[in-house]
């Protein structure tokens, strides 16, 4: 897996394009069963990085996994997880995917920020922002809306986000 990419060693960081959709599902065969694979996720990170103008949207692998979206654009570095339903599971999951990754990042980063198909009720709205992660959520087909944490959270974890004890 190391060899081919898909994970990083201990230590290492490399760039990566944004992952490309070329079907909405994939279906995989297993033994005598069927499987179908929904690529929700990959078709909201699409649909995001089209509305980007004045930055490319990038991937990094690392001993973390694979980021969903790393920008480094004007308004400096954001991390942004995507993830397919607004669930609570699946904001933690965001939340603890975003901090795993932030300490590989290449370079300082400046946002941490989670992607919704649709915006998230208030208490889990409040757990992203206490940990001061930003929310994107798609208020239309093609149009995005961003509520940032407030600016005293997201200093309050900076800490934390450049805390870079690679390799362990």
């Amino acid at each position: 897996m190391e060899e081919a990419g898909a994970v990083a060693r201990p230590g290492t960081v490399s760039e990566l394009p944004v992952e490309r959709q070329h079907v909405r599902s994939v279906t995989v065969d297993r033994g005598a069963r069927q499987i179908l694979f929904n690529r929700d996720e990959s078709a909201l990170v699409l649909e995001f990085c089209g509305t980007l103008t004045e930055t490319t949207a990038k991937r990094f692998a690392s001993a973390a996994g694979i980021c969903d979206i790393y920008l480094d654009g004007p308004e400096g570095r954001e991390l942004i997880e995507a993830k397919s339903r607004v669930g609570r599971s699946y904001v933690r999951e965001a939340l603890a995917q975003l901090l795993d990754y932030a300490r590989y990042a290449p370079g300082r980063v400046d946002r941490l920020t989670a992607l919704f198909p649709e915006s998230l009720d208030l208490k889990e709205r409040h757990l992203l922002h206490h940990y001061g992660i930003d929310i994107i959520h798609r208020a239309a087909p093609g149009v995005f809306e961003r509520v940032p944490a407030p600016d005293r959270d997201r200093e309050r974890m900076r800490g934390v986000w450049e805390s870079r004890e690679l390799g362990q």
